[in-house]
């Protein structure tokens, strides 16, 4: 008997199975991009390890598209229509990363990358969520805002509103260009590439340990908002020994927003644990898989 937790990305997805000792029993990946994936991705994982599916005892899918309702709702009558003979979780990724630093208990999850949100699983298994509006809201303390921040301090630099920062250079090289002001037609030309802003948070790094001003306070005002999310959630989600999860490119990459972001969480709750999230999403499905069995035996 097994148990199968998978992470089903947007075109991919991975699969990890355990038996009831935690024992290793398999692992596969395969495409996941339309109705007929997930019967591939079994039915090769079994061939691979000479299992059968009747011994599966639960299994968790999660995934991004998993917060689409509509989708989540064609995974649904797809399952369904499998006629598997054990049960099956469908959750969303935040829920997978969450679980996967926790071993499918409670907690919180930061992210930012591209964009900035949280998400907490509270005691009693219910979700909440902070952040995650776009770019045009904007979602501070994400990698395009702050890039966006580092191209405003440039321009206002160039201009002599403000204080010469590294800023500057840094810009104008990373958008290959003669001179800064040139950058105007790039950002409102039908081209423009939201990534490549995104990008500059890797800049506005590299400028901070150098002693920049300008760009320590961009960091500092992140480390702010992402703090402000988590403090949120573990309000929302009364989890007052909450394990938050650090998780997302700049988050995970960044040591001043980093250390920044932990000492602000943790002046407002002292009893929270902060993690950088290291293990694999498909482990968090893993979880969610065994503990629905548990709780079916209880």
């Amino acid at each position: 008997m097994y148990y199968i937790g998978i992470d089903a990305g947007a075109a991919y997805a991975r699969l990890v199975a355990v038996d009831e000792n935690m024992k290793v029993v398999g692992r596969h990946a395969g495409a996941f991009k339309n109705r007929d994936n997930l019967s591939k991705l079994l039915l090769e994982f079994n061939r691979m390890t000479n299992t059968v599916l009747n011994d599966c005892k639960a299994m968790c899918l999660g995934g991004n598209a998993m917060d689409d309702e509509a989708k989540r709702n064609e995974m649904k009558n797809q399952i369904d229509d499998m006629n598997l003979k054990f049960p099956v979780k469908l959750v969303a990724e935040p829920q997978l990363m969450i679980s996967a630093q926790t071993r499918g208990g409670p907690g919180v999850v930061v992210y930012s990358g591209m964009s900035a949100w949280g998400a907490a699983a509270g005691e009693d298994g219910a979700l909440y969520f902070a952040g995650g509006y776009g770019n045009l809201v904007p979602d501070a303390a994400s990698g395009y805002y702050i890039g966006m921040q580092a191209i405003s301090a440039a321009l206002s630099s160039n201009d002599l509103r403000t204080e010469k920062t590294s800023l500057l250079k840094s810009v104008t090289d990373h958008f290959k260009l003669n001179d800064i002001t040139e950058l105007k037609k790039i950002i409102y030309s039908k081209d423009f590439n939201e990534n490549t802003v995104a990008e500059l948070a890797l800049a506005v790094k590299y400028a901070s340990s150098g002693g920049d001003n300008t760009a320590l306070e961009i960091e500092s005002q992140a480390a702010i908002a992402l703090s402000q999310i988590a403090n949120a959630l573990i309000k929302k989600s009364g989890l007052s020994q909450a394990t938050v999860c650090m998780a997302g490119s700049v988050l995970l990459t960044n040591d001043n927003i980093q250390k920044l972001f932990g000492q602000l969480v943790l002046s407002k709750n002292k009893y929270a644990s902060i993690v950088p999230l290291r293990e694999k999403l498909e482990m968090g499905a893993l979880y969610l898989a065994m503990e629905m069995d548990n709780d079916k035996k209880g």
